[in-house]
This record gives structure tokens, C-alpha cells and sequence, in this order.
């Protein structure tokens, strides 16, 4: 579907569908919901901008889509987790505000009490859907930031994604019933294809994300000369493809190994498990790579001293 986006100014882009939508609207004398809905959803979305914005953030652009608007972020993602809740959470609370405004002019009869009301409904409808943790919405977004602090970025992205599955399971479901029981509603259905769709798109920006900090890790670190650590305690006995799930692109992780009688046998560094999975294969186990390196480092002692 992207590859059919226009680009209108060089932070705007729009997908043809949309006019399409707007033209079905007006002809089925629609336009009125269909124009407040997308100016909500903007309004949603600048409050993102204006988020990114403020922490430096940098933005490639909105997206208008049949499904809605999205804010493009540079290389799909920030870095900084608490970032991410911010930017995240700034979307329902922009909600939020315009369902207080609402009542507010509902109340004082500012202007017509029926649209005033779907305001509202929609408002409130967009804020809590987006705050369902799946993915991509806001909700999913901060659920796996929230769990990058905890877990970090691996971990907390796959759960992420299996509570997106069973949402999306449970969507589909509960769309088939009521597509059912009302004969023409499938609006369920079209969310949770939607986020179905979606998950492909998250499932490979995320190991676009992995390969890119392995990628550029280095670089980063001898440029900085600092960077936050974190240290995890293995035993020598484990597939080191196990430990990935424990790394995150905003620390830099230490692991010492330890035996079954729980003396330390030795450090790797995350560079060196990655490196050991590409040489030894996914089922090598972190004390080969330990080894591996051991000897490497012996090889390179014993060079100096000649």
C-alpha cells in the first residue's frame, strides 16, 4: 500500500484511496463525519509532531491513509524508550482536551448539539481504540517501551507482539459475531485486519532495528566514549541465542558467565555473543564462545610479547 502514497509538500503524503473516500462520503451525504473524523485524527497526530518536536525527534512526515494519518519517525523508531511513552501517550491525551472542549461548547450551545455530540463520541472512540496495547498503536507502543526499561528491547518487543496477536485474535472474533448479529457492521473486522496487517510491517522494522545497533553500535561507542551498561549474570551452559532476548538498543550489555558451582568463569561482551552466533550458529552455547575468545585473547597476548 505505501508504494501508492503521493507526495504533496515534502512533509506531507496522501494515498489516493482517501479522496476515493472522501468523494463515497459526499455521495452518501457523509462528508460532514467523515471531514470530523480525519480533523480528529490530525489533531491526534500533530500532538505527536509537537512531542517529537519538543525532544528532538527527528520526523520524516504524516502519512494520510485510508485507515488514518501517521507520523513517520526517522528509521521507524526512538531510541530512548521514556521518549517513546511521551510521544505515545500525547496522542489520547490530545483526546482527551478535545472531549473536554466538546463539552464545554455542548454546553453552552455553541454550535449544533448533534455534531458537537459525535465530536465527542469520535474523540473518545479514537482515544481509548488507541490506547488497546497492539501494535502499531499508541497503547502497544507504550506497553513496549514501558517493558525495554524492564526487559529490554527484544524481550519487550516479542511480548508486545504476541499480545498483539491475541488482541487481534480476539477482534477478528468478536467482528465475525457481530458482522453476524447486525448483517452489515464489519468494522471490527476491517480493525483487526488492519492491525493484522501491521504486524508484518512492525515484525521487520524490528529486525531492521536490531541489525542497524549492531551495525552501528561501535561507531557510536568510540564516538561517545560513553554509554549506558548493563551487566547479566549467565550460566556457561546456555544457547546464547537465549540471551538476546535479554538486550536492548539503548544499553550496552556486559555478560559474565558463571559455572554450575557459581564461580565467575570469564566476560563477554554483547559484540561477542553476536559475533559467536554468526561463527558457531544459532545452537552454540555461551561457554564455546567464551572459549572462542579465551583463545583469541591468549593468541593476541602472546603476539604482544614477541
Amino acid at each position: 500500500m505505501n508504494r501508492h502514497i503521493r507526495t504533496v509538500t515534502k512533509y506531507l503524503s496522501i494515498h489516493p484511496l482517501v479522496f476515493a473516500i472522501f468523494i463515497a462520503a459526499f455521495l452518501t451525504h457523509r462528508l460532514k463525519e467523515i471531514s470530523i473524523l480525519y480533523i480528529i485524527v490530525m489533531i491526534h497526530e500533530l500532538f505527536h509532531l509537537i512531542a517529537a518536536y519538543q525532544l528532538k525527534i527527528q520526523v520524516e512526515g504524516i502519512k494520510i491513509m485510508p485507515f488514518g494519518i501517521t507520523l513517520k519517525i526517522h528509521n521507524n523508531y526512538i531510541r530512548k524508550p521514556e521518549h517513546e511513552i511521551i510521544i505515545a501517550i500525547v496522542g489520547p491525551i490530545s483526546n482527551a482536551l478535545m472531549i473536554f472542549l466538546g463539552y464545554i461548547v455542548k454546553a453552552y450551545c455553541l454550535y449544533d448539539t448533534d455534531d458537537m455530540t459525535f465530536f465527542i463520541i469520535a474523540n473518545l472512540v479514537i482515544g481509548i481504540g488507541n490506547m488497546i496495547p497492539t501494535l502499531p498503536l499508541d497503547g502497544g507502543r507504550i506497553l513496549k517501551a514501558a517493558l525495554t526499561l524492564q526487559w529490554g528491547f527484544i524481550k519487550a518487543f516479542n511480548f508486545t507482539l504476541k499480545s498483539t496477536k491475541i488482541i487481534c485474535f480476539l477482534l477478528f472474533i468478536a467482528g465475525m459475531y457481530i458482522l453476524y448479529i447486525t448483517k452489515f457492521n464489519f468494522s471490527l473486522l476491517l480493525i483487526a485486519t488492519f492491525l493484522t496487517f501491521n504486524l508484518i510491517n512492525e515484525r521487520n522494522n524490528n529486525n531492521l532495528i536490531i541489525m542497524k545497533e549492531i551495525v552501528d553500535y561501535k561507531e557510536k561507542f568510540l564516538k561517545e566514549g560513553i554509554f549506558n551498561a548493563k551487566n547479566i549474570a549467565v550460566l556457561n551452559d546456555i544457547p546464547a541465542q537465549k540471551i538476546l532476548n535479554n538486550f536492548s538498543y539503548n544499553h550496552f550489555y556486559l555478560v559474565t558467565v558463571i559455572d554450575s558451582k557459581m564461580n565467575i568463569i570469564g566476560t563477554l561482551t554483547e559484540t561477542q555473543i553476536i559475533e559467536g552466533l554468526v561463527h558457531f550458529g544459532c545452537q552454540v552455547k555461551i561457554e564455546e564462545i567464551l572459549k572462542k575468545n579465551t583463545h583469541q585473547k591468549k593468541i593476541h597476548d602472546s603476539t604482544i610479547q614477541i
